[in-house]
């Protein structure tokens, strides 16, 4: 099950989390050269403590990037993603099924190593169907 894909569907239908982009995974070479804008990238991080044996469920971490033309601007879009993604119980999006999505690590502001673009950057952990609902 794509769950980080879910989430940044999720995230691109939501209008008060106002961005330029959302992507899952990472952000295309082909779109890095225009980068001064806000952008989201949620990207799968581990996870794995809950759902063992024979549920059809479990969880996994989900690190969220948001950058900005500046601190400010990264900050506040984490705050709006932050928002939205701790709201969700109980949805399908995509034939994901998705139970609830908690922040497990809270934002920091910093500067990305590779791009030096200011991002803000946090964690949630999803729990999840690791069956279809569609």
């Amino acid at each position: 099950m794509d769950v980080v894909g879910a989430l940044a569907e999720i995230l691109k239908a939501d209008t008060s989390v106002v961005c330029d982009a959302v992507f899952a995974g990472s952000i295309p070479r082909e779109f890095e050269p225009t980068m001064s804008r806000k952008i989201v990238v949620l990207r799968r991080a581990g996870g794995g403590l809950l759902g063992r044996g024979f549920q059809q469920f479990g969880d996994v971490r989900v690190d969220v990037d948001c950058f900005g033309t500046n601190d400010k601007e990264a900050s506040d879009l984490w705050d709006a993603v932050h928002a939205t993604l701790k709201q969700l119980r109980r949805t399908v999006q995509d034939g994901v099924l998705i139970h609830w999505c908690e922040c497990s690590a809270n934002a920091v502001g910093t500067v990305d190593p590779t791009t030096t673009w200011p991002i803000c950057l946090g964690s949630f952990q999803v729990l999840a169907a690791e069956v279809s609902a569609a």
